[in-house]
């Protein structure tokens, strides 16, 4: 049995992401985490096929909870989630042991191409990346920011949370009307969307 467990500090997200990656060929289960704590409590009893990590949660984000359960489970096997590009955090987290880095802002079917390698075991790091980590000719600079905030970043983090989360409702509607139109149904949901 194929399984996929997605960690997002965010439930929308988390089930968004379940809908899409459940219609994966060969998937057969999607679980859901919303920490890195939780996933690595998880991990040894359910053993998931492919891990997708949010890179920015609160407490334990997901940098440092793929390097620590893949310096515990080195065949684990985890694509990184963001929505910064950030040449940084993607060398992090490959260097941390990550087989792939996503920006949310994927399409489905970009999203579901790359669980679908990622579970054949192909490597979705740009080799140059890999190479240039490898051989010590790139250095980490990441350095996760600290909890201490100040006013004006935590409103300006809630701010551009309230865009993705829009961007994110937008996507969800769209195949919600998508499903309905293949189907010739109309949908019980009437989206509304809040400026």
């Amino acid at each position: 049995m194929t399984t996929v467990l997605i960690c997002d500090d965010h439930r929308i997200v988390r089930e968004g992401l379940r809908t899409f990656v459940a219609g994966v060929p060969g998937v057969d289960r999607v679980e859901t985490a919303a920490s890195g704590e939780e996933v690595l409590a998880r991990y040894e009893h359910e053993q998931p096929d492919l891990v997708l990590m949010d890179v920015r949660m609160p407490g334990l984000g997901g940098l440092e909870a793929t390097r620590r359960l893949v310096a515990a489970h080195p065949a684990a096997k985890v694509l990184m989630l963001s929505a910064a590009d950030d040449r940084d955090q993607v060398a992090a987290a490959v260097s941390h042991g990550a087989r792939g880095y996503l920006l949310k802002d994927v399409s489905h079917e970009e999203l579901c191409a790359a669980v679908a390698h990622a579970l054949d075991g192909d490597d979705l790091v740009e080799p140059s990346l890999r190479r240039a980590l490898a051989g010590g000719e790139l250095e980490v600079h990441y350095q996760p920011k600290a909890d201490l905030r100040t006013g004006a970043v935590a409103a300006v983090e809630a701010v551009a949370m309230a865009a993705r989360t829009s961007v994110i409702f937008s996507v969800i509607f769209s195949v919600i009307f998508s499903a309905a139109s293949v189907n010739s149904v109309a949908p019980d949901v009437v989206p509304i969307f809040v400026t």
